[in-house]
């Protein structure tokens, strides 16, 4: 199957950087940075910078926490998205397009139609480290390659492993942050994901779906193309 021709994706207008704010990082700070993060990407919103130095300053003081990912570029997510996209051509190459966007979506966030909370400054990767020493999480970062391993929860991994991951879950969500369960190190606040993971704005008991089809609504699919029905999934 050949991949080389991918529908066209294309960078939106560069935002408005001006409400975040730099990650304040050293000793002082017990937060620290990966030298691969880009100095643009060093960046939060404030009100989550606020909740990461608190984060922080709960450990021991000999632990701080390691920053991987925090504020993405469009173009930083899609650097991120197409990497995916080719390893996933390379692991599945008899699979269409649309499958391996699917799966692509399982972990890089749709850059354009789906933004990941990095892009708004909401989101961070970390992990912690102990007398300047990461500790053993079972998994490597970003290591989509083992689903069964980064999850959170994963039975995948010793028990000194799940406690590690643990500590960071306790240190994050002590705050008020949420993790995402497929991975870790992904921990986010007042996003899309969170909103979803809170069920925020959902109704007490749970939706018919079936009731809210496109047709039901809206006067019928006439002239609608089967592509957008997919893409809406009303049917």
């Amino acid at each position: 199957m050949n991949h080389s021709k991918l529908d066209p994706m294309k960078l939106t207008p560069s935002p408005d950087w001006s409400n975040l704010v730099p990650i304040q990082s050293g000793r002082e700070f017990q937060i620290s940075i990966d030298e691969s993060l880009p100095s643009e990407c060093r960046r939060l919103r404030p009100e989550i910078h606020s909740m990461l130095l608190t984060a922080a300053k709960s450990l021991p003081k000999e632990c701080r926490l390691h920053v991987f990912e925090a504020f993405r570029t469009q173009s930083r997510q899609f650097s991120k998205w197409n990497k995916r996209i080719v390893e996933l051509g390379r692991e599945f190459p008899n699979e269409e397009l649309p499958v391996l966007i699917k799966r692509c979506k399982n972990d890089i966030a749709d850059p354009v139609n789906q933004p990941s909370g990095h892009q708004g400054g909401t989101a961070i990767d970390v992990t912690i480290f102990e007398n300047n020493k990461p500790l053993d999480m079972g998994g490597e970062f970003a290591d989509f390659s083992k689903h069964d391993l980064i999850a959170t929860n994963s039975p995948l991994i010793t028990k000194i492993q799940s406690q590690n991951r643990m500590r960071v879950k306790d240190c994050m969500e002590g705050v008020g942050f949420i993790n995402y369960n497929e991975e870790w190190w992904h921990y986010s606040y007042q996003d899309r994901l969170w909103a979803a993971m809170q069920h925020f704005g959902n109704d007490k008991q749970e939706v018919d779906r079936s009731l809210y089809k496109y047709g039901a609504c809206y006067g019928g699919t006439a002239g609608v193309s089967e592509r957008f029905m997919d893409y809406l999934d009303f049917r």
